[in-house]
C-alpha cells in the first residue's frame, strides 16, 4: 500500500474526508510548508502500534506496567513548553 501524502492545509480543510479514510484503514501523511510529518492512522490501528511498541519495551525491563509510558512520554512532549513560531497542542490539536 502507498501512503498518500497531503499537505497540511489541504488537511485542515478536508479533516473530516481525511478521518473516514484512515477509519477506513487507510494512513495518511500529513507534511507542513516546512517539511515536518505526521502519519494519521486509525485508532484501532494506533492501539495496535502501540501494544506492539510497549510490549518489547516491557520484557526489555524498559517500561513498567500499568501507566502507559508512551502515554506519559506523548504527555511530556504536549506539556513541553514550545518556542514562538511553533505549533503546540493548543493550536487546534
Amino acid at each position: 500500500m502507498t501512503l498518500k501524502v497531503i499537505k497540511v492545509d489541504i488537511a485542515a480543510s478536508k479533516l473530516s474526508d481525511l478521518i473516514e479514510e484512515v477509519a477506513a484503514g487507510n494512513p495518511v501523511s500529513i507534511v507542513t510548508e516546512d517539511g515536518a510529518e505526521a502519519v494519521m492512522v486509525s485508532k484501532t490501528y494506533f492501539e495496535k502500534a502501540e501494544h506492539l511498541i510497549k510490549s518489547p519495551l516491557l520484557s526489555s525491563g524498559f517500561a513498567a506496567p500499568g501507566e502507559s509510558d508512551l502515554d506519559r512520554a506523548l504527555k511530556d512532549v504536549r506539556d513541553t513548553p514550545k518556542s514562538p513560531g511553533t505549533r503546540g497542542s493548543d493550536a487546534g490539536g
